[in-house]
């Protein structure tokens, strides 16, 4: 049977340890959190810098791009996305799009 003072004592050394260590819920770095810009493609397709700022303003910090986003110039992509906080980890392509000077056969 554990005595108060055992209990006392295994506490007293368990938040000691917990204050120390890496695992103390202080020291848990959050992460980013994303969102796939083809969920929002209609919206996108519409006004791009606008869904961006929006998505920056409710918390999200990175996005995937998908194919239909680079239709706008890179370097104003590029600035967009930067100006509103963004960064873009990934991004989902097509083959095609990939190949798109490889002839076909």
């Amino acid at each position: 049977m554990i005595t108060r003072r055992n209990f006392l004592q295994l506490s007293a050394a368990g938040l000691g340890t917990l204050a120390l260590s890496d695992l103390s819920f202080a020291a848990v770095k959050p992460f980013p959190v994303g969102v796939q810009l083809y969920t929002v493609r209609d919206q996108a397709e519409k006004d791009l810098g606008a869904v961006l700022a929006h998505l920056n303003m409710i918390g999200y910090k990175e996005v995937e791009t998908y194919w239909n986003v680079y239709t706008h110039p890179a370097k104003k992509l590029r600035s967009m996305i930067v100006d509103n906080g963004l960064a873009v980890p990934t991004s989902t392509t097509t083959a095609s799009s990939q190949n798109s000077t490889t002839p076909r056969n």
